[in-house]
């Protein structure tokens, strides 16, 4: 009988095709699962942000009996009470230049001239799918709110003095 490929060595372009679409479809796999850890992580890290700038928040409300009716946590370095005092230096920014952290004040009384909030809402956008609360303080909560400017994005996650 006669041989007719009587060097055969290495691969048919078949079985190239078929390793080099396996290797491809791992790679998009676990580009995508990367991409979402990296999504939760941030998240998470802006939880903590939201629970640090409470703690601030909580430490003003003790010694000055209220929250501050205007705060702004994007814009804002520092929390500083009327009296001179502060609370914080250093207040977390958003990992996102277009995202941004949102103080609201409510259930505020204008006494003096001067006025007084008793519970806040501060929120935040997240970009995973995790699942987080959306605190309501009074008639307002997160998703009421705009968390960034371009796009805009509606605030899903936050923390509440309540």
């Amino acid at each position: 009988m006669l041989d007719l490929m009587p060097y055969s060595r290495g691969f048919t372009i078949l079985e190239l095709l078929v390793v080099i679409s396996i290797m491809i479809l791992l790679s998009v796999l676990g580009l995508s699962v990367y991409g979402n850890a990296q999504k939760n992580n941030r998240d998470q890290a802006r939880l903590l942000d939201l629970n640090t700038i409470s703690q601030y928040l909580e430490l003003y409300r003790h010694d000055q009996l209220y929250y501050p009716q205007n705060f702004n946590p994007s814009i804002d370095n520092q929390l500083q009470a009327p009296d001179g005092r502060v609370y914080s230096d250093d207040i977390p920014k958003d990992v996102d230049a277009n995202r941004k952290y949102v103080y609201s004040a409510a259930d505020c009384v204008t006494v003096g001239g001067q006025t007084k909030c008793y519970s806040y809402i501060l929120c935040a956008k997240q970009e995973g799918g995790m699942t987080f609360t959306d605190p309501l303080v009074g008639s307002v909560k997160c998703s009421d709110l705009t968390c960034g400017s371009s796009p805009a994005y509606t605030c899903t996650m936050g923390v509440s003095s309540d």
